[in-house]
């Protein structure tokens, strides 16, 4: 069950996606020019947060930056242990919060208790 719009706290995994149909398939007319990797000009940016065990958060987002992230991320994460993976946008989670993050570019996908399968898996 999907609780959006509701506050998430103890331990959160935090992810983004991007929902949309590639361009590669798409009909020739409704093709997008000049795009690649993740370009929001063809698909729509959703950001998820997850409680272990608990509520879900997840919405669209006008886009993934820093800035964005964060201000989501303190509207809905009470006092919690905070899960990513490296990337950017999450760098000044651990000024607010205990962040640890794991390293997918590295091939790491679980690291003890540090992991995102549960907001990957929604």
């Amino acid at each position: 069950m999907l609780y959006n719009n509701k506050d998430v706290s103890n331990e959160v995994e935090l992810d983004e996606t991007y929902v949309g149909v590639k361009n590669k398939n798409k009909h020739y007319s409704n093709k997008v020019a000049v795009i690649q990797g993740r370009s929001i000009k063809d698909k729509t940016p959703v950001f998820g947060m997850v409680e272990r065990g608990g509520k879900i958060n997840a919405k669209c987002v006008d886009d993934v930056t820093i800035k964005t992230l964060t201000k989501e991320i303190v509207k809905y994460v009470t006092d919690a242990t905070v899960y990513s993976n490296e990337r950017f946008s999450y760098n000044s989670l651990k000024r607010i919060y205990n962040h640890q993050f794991i390293k997918h570019s590295a091939g790491t996908y679980i690291n003890g208790h540090v992991h995102t399968n549960t907001i990957k898996g929604f």
